[in-house]
This record gives C-alpha cells, structure tokens and sequence, in this order.
C-alpha cells in the first residue's frame, strides 16, 4: 500500500507551485516590499528632519548667546557721564531705540577711563529683524547677518520669530518705551528667537524658539 502512495506525492510535488500559489507568494511580496520602501522612507525623512532641527537649534543658540552676551554690556560707564542713571538722571538712557523686534543700544567699553565716547567698535549697536533674517548693525557700518538663509529666524510667528520684552528692576513689564526715561527704567530683557530650518521661504521645515533673560549689570 505505501508504493502507489508514495508515487503519486512524488509526482505531486514534481509539478512545483501552482499559478495561484505563485499569484499569491508575489502578492505578499509586493506587500512586504511595499511597507519596506515606506518605512524606509520614512525613516529617511524623520533623519532628514532631526538633522534640519538640529542646524536651526545650533544657529538659534548660537545667535542668542551672541544676543545676550552684547546686551550684557550695555550701557557701561565707568565714569557714570554718559548715561542716564540714578547718580545723573538727566543724561539721555543708554537705550536710543527699543521695540518688540529691535534695539538700538550704547555703552563704553574702552580701556581708558578718560574716553567718554562711544565711538570705538561694539559701542554703539543695533539688533534687528528684517525680511526673516536676524541683523547686528554696528555705528554706520553695514548690518551683518546672525542667521542665514538656510535657517532663518521665522516669519510666520507673532513678532517674526524675534522678540524682546523689557521689565525694570522689580519685574515689573515696561509696555510703552517711547519715553526716555521709560527705557532709562529697563533693567532686564527677554530675548525670545525662533528660527525655522531647511530653505529659506519654507514655513513646512521644523522650528526651534529659545528664549533668555539679560539682566544688565551696567544699569544702575
């Protein structure tokens, strides 16, 4: 009995997979090949972003601590002539200009306590936002890009990505700095700056907003 049996499985499996069998097995393959290439592409996509994010996180960092580090020293006088303060009041504030996305600032950062100027390099400074990229403008010289082109600050948030607010020195918000001696009052600042990632003019990249307090020690 187990010699025709026998045969006739040997002959069955000579004869391979059906057509069906092999419509089936290539289904299952585009399938699987399918989600494959999807997760691969996703993948792909998820590192190609995180790198995006990254670059705009580097460039925001950088540009606040070049931000904060600058404002730290506004408003320095050693000889307390230049300024407006609670010794001389009646000298004009070492904020010119102040808004919720710009600053115009001077301070005196020579070596010499005989120079009552601010003439010298990084004593008389502006930062400002304009057409999505941050700027630092030095005197008269020509404004110099913090951000650039491939991550700049944002355009499509409140403020356009830069914003300053200014409190005094009990912490209290200074909303209105058209007055002189308003601005005189400032005594910390929040610099808050979002820049966005990948090519300029692309609000879909990533975003990264990091903000910082400046208490200005030079302020009295």
């Amino acid at each position: 009995m187990g010699g025709p049996v026998q045969g006739r499985w040997t002959r069955r499996t000579a004869r391979g997979f059906s057509a069906v069998e092999m419509l089936v097995a290539m289904a299952l393959s585009v399938v699987v090949m399918a989600a494959a290439t999807k997760f691969f592409a996703y993948q792909v996509s998820a590192m190609r972003t995180e790198r995006i994010r990254r670059g705009a996180q580097m460039t925001a960092r950088t540009a606040l601590n070049f931000i904060a580090r600058h404002l730290e020293l506004l408003g320095r006088d050693p000889q307390r002539v230049l300024f407006s303060s609670l010794d001389t009041p009646g000298l004009p504030p070492a904020i010119a200009t102040a808004g919720w996305s710009a600053i115009h600032y001077r301070t005196n950062l020579s070596e010499d306590l005989d120079d009552t100027d601010t003439l010298d390099e990084w004593e008389d400074v502006t930062f400002s936002l304009d057409d999505g990229i941050l700027w630092v403008t030095r005197g008269v010289t020509d404004p110099l890009p913090l951000t650039d082109g491939s991550a700049q600050a944002a355009s499509h948030v409140p403020n356009d990505g830069f914003e300053l607010d200014y409190f005094d020195g009990l912490g209290d918000p200074i909303l209105d700095l058209a007055a002189d001696v308003d601005r005189a009052r400032v005594r910390r600042i929040r610099v808050a700056l979002t820049v966005m990632g990948g090519a300029a003019g692309d609000a879909s990249g990533p975003s990264v907003t990091l903000s910082q307090d400046v208490f200005l020690r030079n302020a009295s």
